[in-house]
């Protein structure tokens, strides 16, 4: 080996450790960086494959891949533009949205399978998934009631009230009541009573952008059972309000209730 790759192996390592606390980051290959990744094909002929891929590709006729790239071959010879090699052609035919193409090739029914999961979850969202377990949606919510201690007349406060709700029966699979705010141990108690009630964990666990999901144990806990893990973004962190409006009511009647039998 060259004396002038170990130089350089060093000078990396040194750099990433004063950098990040570890040289052996300076020691890992940078492929994303190799080559030349500009576009090569002027933009009439880009223009040409987008145009054959949505009026010719993706329709109910559902032709095959090769047939619509002889015919983009005899529209760029016309247009006096380089062409694409088949590679180029098929590579941005599979770059497309699996969901869209399959739903103008094939149909919605054909679709459902790559159907991105909902982000959100309120009375007027579809149900989605294939099977129950599959997509689950976990949230927290503060009920508005205050209890107050029948012991010592302290006032407790208000509760937390941790849910999980399944996306394809709109079942709650497990329920979580505590005066501690959303942490870690929330989350932790809600899916292990899911599995104490199920003897099962969901397959996909749709959170928001809470620091109680984005906890080391919570991750490791997911990881170690291969459940993933999706996050919702900012602007659709709604699935609070199918916990207001399908729990808080039923649970505030059933305080009603408690309170009326024990005045009695």
């Amino acid at each position: 080996m060259p004396d002038r790759t170990l130089r350089r192996w060093q000078r990396y390592f040194r750099q990433a450790e004063r950098t990040y606390g570890d040289g052996f980051v300076g020691l890992l290959p940078r492929c994303h960086l190799r080559g030349n990744r500009n576009a090569k094909l002027p933009e009439t002929t880009h223009a040409l494959i987008a145009q054959f891929i949505n009026a010719d590709y993706e329709t109910l006729k559902q032709k095959r891949k090769f047939h619509v790239y002889a015919a983009l071959l005899r529209a760029c010879e016309s247009h006096g533009t380089p062409a694409p090699s088949y590679k180029t052609f098929a590579g941005e035919v599979n770059h497309r949205p699996q969901h869209e193409l399959l739903l103008r090739r094939k149909g919605r029914r054909a679709a459902y399978s790559v159907q991105p999961p909902y982000m959100e979850l309120a009375l007027t969202t579809p149900r989605h998934g294939e099977w129950p377990f599959q997509i689950c949606h976990i949230d927290h919510t503060e009920l508005d009631v205050e209890l107050r201690c029948s012991v010592t007349g302290t006032n407790l406060g208000r509760p937390w009230l941790s849910i999980l709700t399944d996306a394809f029966s709109r079942r709650m699979l497990a329920v979580f009541l505590s005066f501690d705010p959303p942490s870690y141990r929330s989350c932790m108690m809600i899916l292990r009573e899911c599995v104490r009630r199920h003897e099962r964990l969901p397959r996909i666990l749709v959170v928001d952008g809470g620091k109680e999901f984005e906890s080391v144990y919570f991750e490791t806990l997911l990881a170690r059972y291969e459940c993933t893990k999706k996050s919702r973004p900012p602007a659709q962190a709604a699935s609070d309000l199918f916990a207001r409006d399908c729990l808080e009511q039923p649970v505030l009647n059933l305080f009603r209730f408690w309170l009326g039998t024990h005045k009695s």
